[in-house]
């Protein structure tokens, strides 16, 4: 019992960092790699200046929630082993429980302990256009610059981008015809219409499969102003969804995206993230219908669910041959270095090819045959593009885990973007570490990954 309610604890208090940081915000423009490798990104937008103000009551609920987390483990003479985050990540949400309670309480909790408002909608009453904007804006056209048919040696491009840097060869970009066909993909309406939405009881500590949180997806898109949609097909063939929480409003607002659990075995992103969206959404407090007026909240509450999958339930066939949990998808690849942004495949100049990428799906840190060569990614850029660029989201949190370390800013940032990243870290651990007997501490992050 003492490893499972370590692993759980010492994982998900790092993924309330995540929503600290989000909360604690107080300037328009700030990047933060956060604890448990969290990537944080905002872009400049001054909507977002009173975040923190409307949600700081709601982290000291969750941080207080945690808490007793701990002082549960405490009680039962437990041991703090999960010093590290790779293998305590890989715990956390899959090791307790069984899958036929948690099973049991998703469909069986009585409706009458639902919220007295809750409604019962329609189709109709739905007032929202993202799916008919994805399914017929010209994304890939919108999206490119041009395409050349000229054809050019290594040599001519290495030459070519020489000033900035170099590539390692080995792992081409993403063919354009893949590209195309990823911004054009039809995403589907799987949200419940006309039945009112039963109560869940979500614990941290219990142990669910993906078959369990899509029955949790398809429970919460019955609120009023929550959607459901299928934006693609995992590698194995499992269904990736995006939930969109837009409850009708008069407030002008701001698009939050959130992430989970890219890395099969970091999987207490998932978890965490469901446990916060039941509760912002179940709960009838001022601070959650504030969020609900003001925020637009798009999610992919798990990136990797075949990886995740694995990791949990199959543990033994998910294990790289030197020991290590699996970190990719179900194939090798690593999801997380599979976008093929401008700097794929290329190294920073003066810089050397990092030992962060490796040449064989065997081995950690496989970053595909080639760029978007996996259907999770091809999923995610079109679900990126439109929130990002179309919606115009201001604020992107992505979930990960690495123990009880942050990273502030990015080696090749401006001073002054460096310092209010630190000074964000500064205020999300002062608020961490209160009464917390672990200690969160955040360094710079090191200049071995990607062009830095």
């Amino acid at each position: 019992m003492g490893k499972k309610t370590v692993g759980i604890f010492g994982s998900v208090i790092l993924l309330l960092v995540c929503f600290i940081m989000f909360f604690a915000v107080r300037t328009g423009k700030s990047m933060l790699r956060l604890a448990a490798r969290s990537d944080i990104s905002f872009r400049e937008d001054s909507k977002i200046d009173n975040i923190g103000k409307r949600m700081n009551s709601v982290t000291e609920k969750l941080r207080k929630e945690l808490e007793a987390l701990e002082n549960a483990k405490t009680q039962a003479g437990t041991r703090d082993n999960a010093q590290t985050g790779t293998n305590a990540g890989a715990q956390a949400g899959t090791q307790t429980g069984t899958n036929d309670d948690a099973q049991s309480r998703i469909q069986t909790a009585a409706k009458a302990d639902t919220q007295a408002d809750i409604k019962t909608v329609t189709a109709a009453d739905k007032r929202n256009n993202t799916l008919e904007t994805v399914n017929s804006f010209d994304y890939f056209t919108d999206s490119i610059t041009g395409i050349s048919n000229t054809q050019y040696t290594v040599e001519e491009l290495r030459t070519a981008i020489a000033e900035c840097g170099a590539t390692f060869g080995g792992t081409p970009g993403m063919p354009v015809e893949e590209y195309r066909a990823a911004m054009e993909y039809k995403w589907t309406d799987c949200t419940q219409y006309g039945i009112e939405p039963e109560k869940i009881d979500f614990s941290l500590t219990d142990k669910y499969r993906y078959k369990d949180l899509e029955n949790i997806l398809k429970i919460l898109s019955g609120y009023e102003g929550v959607y459901l949609y299928d934006i693609g097909r995992t590698t194995e063939g499992r269904t990736m969804y995006a939930l969109e929480i837009d409850v009708p409003s008069e407030n002008e607002k701001t698009t939050v995206i959130l992430t989970g659990t890219i890395h099969a075995r970091e999987t207490a992103g998932t978890t965490f993230l469901v446990k916060e969206i039941i509760d912002l959404l179940q709960n009838d407090t001022e601070e959650n219908e504030n969020i609900l007026k003001n925020l637009k909240l798009a999610a992919v509450l798990c990136v990797n669910p075949d990886g995740r999958e694995g990791v949990a339930f199959d543990t033994a066939n998910f294990t790289y041959p030197d020991g290590q949990l699996w970190k990719a998808a179900s194939n090798g690849t690593d999801l997380n270095r599979n976008f093929p942004g401008l700097s794929f495949s290329q190294i920073g100049k003066g810089n050397k090819k990092t030992p962060n990428i490796s040449s064989s799906p065997e081995k950690i840190f496989y970053p595909g045959d080639h760029g978007g060569c996996n259907s999770e990614i091809r999923a995610m850029i079109k679900f990126l593009y439109h929130y990002i660029v179309i919606d115009k989201a201001p604020v992107l949190i992505d979930y990960h885990q690495q123990g009880s370390i942050g990273y502030a800013g990015k080696p090749w940032d401006s001073i002054a973007h460096q310092k209010a990243c630190q000074q964000l870290a500064d205020q999300m651990f002062e608020m961490m570490n209160k009464g917390n007997r672990r200690r969160y501490i955040w360094i710079p992050e090191p200049d071995e990954y990607g062009l830095n």
